[in-house]
Formats: C-alpha cells, structure tokens, sequence
C-alpha cells in the first residue's frame, strides 16, 4: 500500500505520506487505520506529504467523501504538500473570511527583470538585482548538488 503515517504525540503531529500509484481504495483504508488507531487524537495538527504520487486513480466521489468525513476536529492545521517546488516561484493564494489559506496554483514568475515586483521587492530589502541573480544561481546549485546526492 503506496500511504503511511507517523504519529508524535510529544509534537502532537500526525505525518502521512503517499507515494505510487493512489487509488480510492487506498486512501479510504489509510484514513481509517488512522482513525482507530489508539494514538491518533482528532486534536493534533496533520501534514500529507504527496510529492512522491506518480500516478493518482482516486476519483472524485472519494475527494469529496474524504472532505466530508472529517475526523480532525474543526480549526486542526493541516497540510498538504503536492509539489516539490523550490526556489523562485509565484504562488497564487486565496484567503477565507475565516482566515483559512489556500493555495491554487503555483507558477514560474513571468518576464523576471530587473524591474519587475520580485526584483524590487529584494531591492528595497538591500539585495541589489545582480546579487539577487547571483544567489538565486547559487542557490540553484546547490538544490542540484543536494539532489545529485540523494540514493533512491
């Protein structure tokens, strides 16, 4: 089965992580392992790491029955981590009346120039544009440096 999770009571965090091929199946038998197990408390914060999914067959009917069988009390923080985005990107956020945060999409930044919001954002911080390229450079380098020495 491509899901686990981990429970830490001391962080009071529950980890779930899904990987693979997801099917309906799956997810409605991690959700309720979770549920019965005698660790699990409907109080603790949740954080679902997805960047692993490489194929998803779960339908829509079982989105929406997960969405409403919620067994985390109301106002738990959870997230849900579908990308494994670094670096520079643009972010397109929706913010509740609740204050909820939700992220639609995200994007690379479009036309990156010396006068675009990005780059005066960090000029106004004191990072001039030439250095702003530079440690993005370096920072690129190093996320490849990282990776290259990952072991699958």
């Amino acid at each position: 089965m491509p899901t686990s999770y981990e429970i830490d009571p001391q962080r009071r965090l529950v980890t779930s992580r899904i990987w693979g091929a997801v099917t309906d199946a799956e997810i409605h038998q991690h959700n309720q392992k979770l549920r019965y197990d005698p660790k699990f408390d409907p109080t603790f914060q949740q954080l679902v790491d997805m960047t692993g999914i490489t194929t998803i067959g779960v339908s829509t009917s079982m989105i929406n029955e997960t969405s409403l069988d919620q067994f985390f009390e109301p106002g738990t923080r959870r997230a849900f981590i579908a990308t494994d985005c670094e670096g520079m990107a643009r972010a397109d956020l929706f913010v509740r009346a609740d204050g909820e945060v939700l992220v639609n999409e995200l994007n690379t930044i479009p036309g990156f120039t010396s006068t675009s919001v990005y780059a005066r954002l960090f000029a106004e911080s004191g990072l001039a544009y030439g250095a702003l390229l530079d440690r993005l450079a370096e920072l690129a380098v190093e996320r490849f440096d990282r990776r290259a020495r990952l072991r699958y």
